[in-house]
């Protein structure tokens, strides 16, 4: 399947910037083709028992950017232990002590490696008749813990300040449509 992503990506996009989104996230981990320079890795999770078995194996695959969609949340999900601080940087390149830390890599050395971590969250209601609801604070959870760890938070579509769902819903006064880069 791997395999398969990795040669459509290059002969559809080219260079051009790409999603993949894994259900089964084990199908990713422990390959060496990747990362490719413009594919986001992701998996999706709708509750703690999906993010445990889920985010463990993105974790293991070598990805420019992984992020998680929690579309549809259906409940509070703890991710902090597998975010790291992501922050943004200009001039990747220049001299820095040892363990300094910078746009999710990490000077060893004399080189820079790429921290492992959740860069990215996408969080989401279910929509349409009989959907099942999403309660505010589920999604606040999600916020503080990224705003805490400095991964970026994009909440697409859910409840919002004025009670009804839709579409990039203002959370706290604020409309949260973070990227973790621009493309």
């Amino acid at each position: 399947l791997v395999e398969h992503a990795a040669c459509v990506v290059k002969k559809a996009c080219g260079e051009k910037e790409s999603d993949i989104l894994f259900r089964a996230a084990n199908d990713c981990a422990g390959r060496n083709e990747w990362p490719l320079h413009n594919v986001w890795l992701g998996v999706s999770v709708m509750t703690q028992a999906d993010a445990d078995e889920r985010i463990p194996y993105l974790l293991e695959c070598p990805a420019f950017v992984r992020w998680v969609s929690a579309e549809p949340l259906w409940g509070v999900i703890g991710m902090e232990r597998w975010m790291v601080p992501y922050i943004d940087v200009v001039e990747p390149d220049f001299d820095a002590p040892d363990g300094t830390v910078l746009d999710g890599l990490e000077r060893v050395g004399s080189r820079w490696e790429r921290r492992v971590g959740v860069d990215w969250v996408v969080v989401g209601a279910e929509s349409g008749p009989g959907a099942t609801p999403c309660h505010a604070e589920w999604v606040r959870v999600l916020r503080d813990q990224c705003v805490e760890n400095m991964v970026r938070f994009y909440y697409k579509q859910g409840p919002g300040d004025e009670g009804e769902p839709f579409k990039h819903p203002r959370l706290d006064g604020y409309q949260w449509s973070e990227m973790p880069y621009e493309r």
